[in-house]
């Protein structure tokens, strides 16, 4: 028996020392002349690239470092030193999104890592006008003909949602621009945002479920918080009535969506300077037109409550004080512009209930 013990003894003994003769070699990384930089957005792309440089002393070029950030070290990926110098691709120019990223490399136990920040620029703006195509791209097949919304849908492409938000709030209007430019702008970041506050909120049964949707300052554009109340009154409404007199400075309520049911129906994709006006007219046509929203005959029309509360926007006439029937004479005057049927010049005048339930 003690001869059996003394052969296992002697066998696990050399295989200790076969072990020690094969460890490899402990790391002692030196990491110096840490020298990150930007590659610019190329053809006017919104991308651009990080090149990741330095010298290194007391490691092995096969060994491995990655570069990420602190919860998730391997974010932007793992390399070998013999790899370098680096480039960390695809990252987005919204002037908005911070851009942190540091090199993790091994220390000897090989369990914790040497961490050494890359003093990067914060933000990168690779946007000149600010494109919407993402926002299209958001919204394809997730609003119905109906204008109905598929919140879940947009929820599986948050991801696409989140970059937009972040390139309109990095990305604000510049003189530049043209009217339909910034028009789009705001038109698209006002529905944007609206379906981010929803999705922030999902499920609910209405918009006014929540504590003054409107009114709070909760959407950061350049150095500016907004509500959606001020992009649409204090932006949006001037930039209508401010522009071509031939212009009907209403067909912005055709474009803001609330969410809500009895809202204009949103777009199902984004508003673009070249197709803005078409889109506008299509849209008032599809809101007057659609008994969801508006029930016309040749005598009489049941409306929206939008025409009451916002009549100023459909005349050039002063409201104030006006009594009902010459009030009705406006809205009428204004919707026979877009009726598919030729409602009568003296036509009553009623409003449907304003159906304030989620537009889903």
């Amino acid at each position: 028996m003690n001869s059996r013990i003394a052969i296992i003894l002697a066998f696990m003994l050399l295989s200790l020392v076969g072990c020690k003769e094969d460890d490899p070699v402990a790391l002692n990384p030196n990491i110096t002349n840490l020298n990150p930089q930007i590659i610019g957005c190329p053809d006017g792309s919104e991308l651009y690239s990080v090149q990741i440089d330095f010298d290194f002393e007391g490691v092995e070029e096969t060994e491995e470092f990655t570069i990420g950030v602190a919860a998730d070290k391997n974010l932007y990926g793992t390399y070998q030193f013999a790899d370098l110098p680096v480039v960390i691709d695809s990252l987005l120019g919204d002037n908005w999104t911070e851009l942190e990223m540091s090199l993790y490399v091994p220390k000897e136990d090989s369990v914790n890592n040497q961490v050494f920040p890359l003093e990067v620029a914060e933000t990168v703006d690779c946007i000149g006008i600010v494109s919407h195509d993402r926002w299209t791209k958001v919204l394809e097949g997730n609003v119905s003909q109906a204008g109905n919304v598929n919140y879940p849908g947009i929820l599986a492409r948050f991801d696409d949602l989140r970059i937009y938000l972040n390139t309109l709030s990095g990305n604000p209007p510049e003189s530049s621009w043209s009217l339909a430019e910034e028009k789009c702008y705001w038109i698209n970041a006002y529905n944007a945002f609206t379906v981010n506050l929803i999705l922030e909120n999902y499920p609910l049964q209405s918009i006014m479920d929540l504590n003054d949707p409107w009114g709070t300052k909760q959407i950061p554009i350049g150095d500016e918080m907004y509500s959606l109340d001020s992009i649409e009154q204090h932006i949006i409404r001037p930039l209508f009535a401010d522009s071509d007199p031939d212009t009907d400075d209403a067909l912005f309520h055709y474009a803001v969506n609330c969410a809500a049911t009895s809202c204009p129906p949103l777009l199902d994709r984004a508003y673009t300077a070249e197709a803005l006006e078409q889109d506008l007219e299509s849209q008032a046509f599809r809101f007057i037109n659609t008994e969801t929203y508006n029930y016309l005959e040749v005598d009489s029309v049941a409306v929206s409550q939008l025409f009451a509360w916002y009549l100023p926007d459909y005349t050039d006439q002063d409201t104030t004080g006006m009594d009902a029937d010459d009030r009705a004479a406006i809205i009428v005057d204004y919707i026979t512009q877009y009726a598919a049927l030729n409602v009568a010049s003296d036509a009553a005048v009623s409003y449907l209930e304003y159906d304030w339930t989620l537009n889903d």
